[in-house]
Parts: C-alpha cells; structure tokens; sequence
C-alpha cells in the first residue's frame, strides 16, 4: 500500500518562491492528506489485481466502467482507496453510487463517499453501501452539488 507521504510526494512542488498560491497548495495538499488516511491508504493498480485475483486490465477495465474508484497523483498514477474493499478483498457496491453523480471528479467521489451525512445520522455513503443501502448512498451522490444550481 502507498504511504501517504510517498502518495503525495509525485511531482508535487509546494514551495516556489514568489508563488502567490503556495498557501493554497499546502492547505490543498493537508486535506488530501487527511483524505487519504480516511480511505485507508491507496492502493497500486498491481496490488489491487493481486488482491482481487485479476489481471492489471481487469483493474483498468473496472475503473473505465465506473465500478472502481481510483484518484489520480500528481504524477498521474491512478491509486486505488482502500477503503472500497472488503476484508475479503471484493469491493463494495460502488458502482450506482459512482455513477449517481452528474459531474464530479474522482477526488471528490472520494470525499463525499467517506463524509458523514447528516440525513443518514452521520453515517457516509460507505457506511451505507457497507450496511446495503444502495439507494440511500445512491441519494447522497445525486444530490451533490445541488446547492450550486
């Protein structure tokens, strides 16, 4: 599994002298930090095949479809949160969850997977798709970026 210092090190520069937005960037990369850790570390396109008993193409083919969630690096590796598997190793039903939300990238998919939702008493999405409530999960996804409209 990736660590996260490793996972966030990838062509990452943080402090440019003069950069107006380097405060940004710090605070940026804190909170993909404390993201990362949430979602149980990130695992490599190779330790998910293995884990799941795959090829690295099935992996990649899971993810075009929309039933793996991975994030992108700096570096552009996709890496996969830990997070969406279960101790047997199958992930979880993220797949109508993934394809509920109208436009979103996957760093955000990630985060409004694992934040607590105060309709469902504090429980997130994973613990919903966790628990069998698809359609609950499904709501939450849908919803997102409602408040922007």
């Amino acid at each position: 599994m990736c660590s996260v210092a490793e996972t966030l090190s990838h062509g990452l520069v943080l402090d440019a002298p003069g950069d107006p937005l380097a405060a940004a960037r710090v605070r940026g990369v804190a909170a993909r930090e404390r993201l990362i850790e949430k979602a149980g570390g990130m695992l490599r396109i190779g330790e998910v095949a293995e884990m799941l008993g795959v090829s690295r193409a099935a992996i990649h083919a899971r993810r075009t479809r929309g039933t793996l969630l991975a994030v992108p690096l700096p570096s552009g590796e996709e890496v996969y949160p830990g997070c969406q598997f279960t101790g047997e190793g199958v992930p979880r039903r993220l797949a109508p969850f993934l394809a509920a939300f109208c436009e979103a990238g996957p760093w955000t998919k990630l985060s409004v997977l694992l934040a607590p939702s105060r309709l469902h008493d504090g429980r997130s999405a994973l613990d919903l798709l966790g628990a069998g409530e698809v359609d609950a999960a499904v709501a939450i996804a849908a919803r997102y970026g409602e408040h922007l409209g």
